[in-house]
């Protein structure tokens, strides 16, 4: 009986150790969403801002050159930008149950910005704007007024 009683308070014990570990690193992970026993987020969720553009297509391949040598450094230092993608020339896929086509077709510029919220976004394109450096940038674009159609859609991550 008493064999039994110990084995019941040792193992009594390392879940109270297990749990006490699992509580103290879900702590220290400050980067990782935690769900609580709902399936719900503990902490801030991050945004995701999808920016697409449909920019003149006579006019995109100096743009490209332009954001390449240009744009995206600046945007990368300064933002935390995700990734940056053009077309690459392949005709796109439009599938469902209703698709239809723009009358500027699909975007031809996507780029993706992670955010720690709606503030820090604010925050983020108030310096954009008001940086000397992004504005001699802008000032070098080949066509400012040539986008067609621009769309910034949030995100969060499951």
């Amino acid at each position: 009986m008493k064999i039994k009683l110990n084995c019941l308070l040792i193992i009594l014990l390392c879940f109270a150790i297990a749990s006490c570990n699992t509580t103290s690193s879900n702590k220290n992970n400050s980067g990782v969403n935690k769900t609580n026993n709902l399936g719900q987020s503990n902490s801030p969720k991050i945004i995701y801002e999808i920016r697409s553009y449909h920019y003149l297509p006579e006019k995109f391949e100096i743009y490209k050159k332009w954001a390449i040598e240009e744009a995206l450094p600046y945007l990368r230092a300064n933002l935390n930008v995700i990734g940056f993608w053009v077309d690459n020339g392949l005709t796109p896929e439009l599938t469902g149950e209703d698709p239809i086509e723009h009358k500027h077709g699909v975007a031809n510029i996507t780029w993706i910005i992670e955010w720690k919220s709606e503030e820090a976004r604010k925050i983020g394109f108030e310096r954009l704007e008001n940086s000397p450096e992004w504005k001699k940038i802008w000032d070098n674009h080949p066509d400012s007024e040539g986008y067609l159609q621009m769309e910034a859609r949030f995100t969060e991550a499951l």
